[in-house]
């Protein structure tokens, strides 16, 4: 985790304005005309359909409809500022998906919570949404022995829409009890988690935990079997190298995050700025922001 975090900008400012700077975020997008070329060779206007650029590079993000009015980056992390005055949350990173389409803040919530000796460091995401089809999203990023753990826990909730269309106060006040839910789920994700800390597995149990988790599908073939097998193999090695809670079946789903985040850090001989590195990391924020690994969720339903 701490390898893929690194790939964001660092903040070392812990406020808005200074952070959106470091991270290139400051920036404002509008609405443009929608025109098209005619058959003729002149341009007509597309009147109900509008695309959404940055204007300080007039880079293009999305086409939307006549309705849709752009947040903009100040205005969305706007709803980390009361939090941060008073001492409940520091920044961390920040960063961008594609040209800008999401932008988003990570930071790490105040507080102390320990699993099997292991320390719980409780992040929180904001994330702002330039595609018209989503609003800003704060979501919880549980983070132990640097392994991200999006556990769910049956449906315990990780993400808040924080903004639609209200007012600035009425969406400090929805963050507000987002933060307050997200110490809840700290506070149930301990207890789940301390509860799979008491039952443990060995080694044999570990590779059928991986054996079934990665089911052989009909009709698999040789190059699939092989597949497979290293699949099985790689979970393996990254059990095997756990430290506190190994062999329990908490370190069965460290294990498993781990191998899902290891893939979206840079390869040997791939740059930060490598296109097929790119892909990865950015997926791999999505899935994060979005609460869900569905690897790991199915690991984690295979073991409730």
């Amino acid at each position: 985790m701490g390898r893929f975090l690194e790939t964001w900008t660092q903040i070392s400012s812990n406020n808005i304005p200074d952070a959106m700077t470091e991270t290139g975020l400051d920036w404002e997008a509008s609405k443009r005309p929608v025109h098209f070329k005619k058959r003729d060779t002149t341009f007509r206007t597309f009147d109900d359909r509008f695309v959404v650029a940055r204007d300080d590079n007039d880079e293009p993000l999305s086409v939307t409809g006549k309705n849709y009015r752009p947040l903009q980056n100040s205005e969305a992390f706007a709803i980390f500022e009361k939090f941060i005055e008073n001492g409940t949350l520091t920044l961390e990173r920040g960063g961008s998906l594609g040209k800008g389409i999401s932008t988003f803040l990570l930071g790490k919530l105040r507080g102390t919570w320990y699993i099997g000796g292991q320390e719980l460091d409780l992040k929180v995401a904001i994330s702002n949404d330039y595609s018209g089809r989503r609003s800003v999203r704060l979501s919880v990023v549980p983070v132990v022995d640097d392994i991200y753990m999006p556990v769910n826990m049956g449906g315990l909730k990780k993400t808040w829409a924080v903004w639609h269309t209200s007012s600035l106060e009425h969406n400090l006040d929805r963050a507000k009890s987002a933060i307050g839910n997200a110490y809840e789920y700290a506070d149930h994700f301990c207890l789940y988690a301390d509860k799979l800390c008491q039952e443990p597995v060995d080694r044999r149990d570990a590779r059928d935990f991986f054996n079934h988790l990665l089911a052989a599908p009909e009709n698999e073939g040789t190059r699939g079997r092989q597949i497979r097998e290293n699949r099985i193999a790689t979970l393996l090695a990254a059990w095997d190298q756990l430290s506190a809670n190994k062999n329990t079946r908490w370190g069965l789903l460290q294990a498993v995050s781990s191998v899902e985040i290891q893939k979206a850090c840079p390869r040997p001989g791939e740059t930060d700025s490598a296109k097929p590195f790119v892909r990865r990391k950015e997926t791999l924020l999505k899935k994060m922001l979005n609460g869900n690994i569905p690897l790991f969720t199915k690991a984690e339903y295979m073991l409730n």
